[in-house]
């Protein structure tokens, strides 16, 4: 895993780099034979493993060996939620087309207002519904959210022809 992942360009879709701060964390002890590692980097900053779930978070540490991380539990721990994030497309692989960074697949606001007409045609949806939500300035909380929503959650947002371009083949 540690030779994929040096041939891979990994980058967060978010603001959350967790994850991937974990796994270079792991990459750079991936040296040591020794059953636990530091739990902070170099800079003596702590690695934040809340990320993971409680069950992870109390196998990797150990009572008799505070300030350290077993070793093997850490890299089962990292690689086990890179995936869960590369399927998720919380981690994005520079290069890939199946694990690209979604957020350039979704349009420009302008071109989402120039379709919503069709759209709403098309579902028969409420017009004065969609007219309230459209000035982002107005909403600024719900385009936070769609700007974080996941591309499982934006899937049922998009439809061919309405708010977002067809996915390259």
């Amino acid at each position: 895993m540690f030779d994929l992942t040096d041939l891979l360009v990994l980058t967060a879709t978010s603001a959350d780099r967790r994850g991937l701060d974990a796994v270079e964390h792991a990459q750079a002890h991936r040296t040591r034979t020794r059953d636990f590692i530091p739990d902070h980097d170099r800079d003596g900053r702590p690695v934040d493993v809340s990320f993971a779930s409680q069950n992870w978070q109390k196998t990797l540490t150990n009572c008799a060996h505070p300030g350290r991380f077993a070793r093997r539990h850490c890299e089962a721990c990292v690689f086990t939620y890179l995936a869960e994030e590369l399927r998720t497309g919380d981690v994005a692989v520079a290069g890939s087309k199946d694990y690209a960074d979604w957020s350039g697949q979704l349009l420009a606001w302008e071109e989402c207002e120039a379709r919503l007409p069709v759209y709403l045609a098309a579902t028969s949806a409420r017009t004065d519904l969609a007219m309230a939500i459209r000035p982002r300035t107005r909403h600024p909380c719900l385009a936070a959210r769609l700007a974080h929503m996941r591309p499982s959650h934006l899937r049922l947002l998009r439809s061919p022809g309405a708010f977002a371009r067809p996915l390259p083949r």
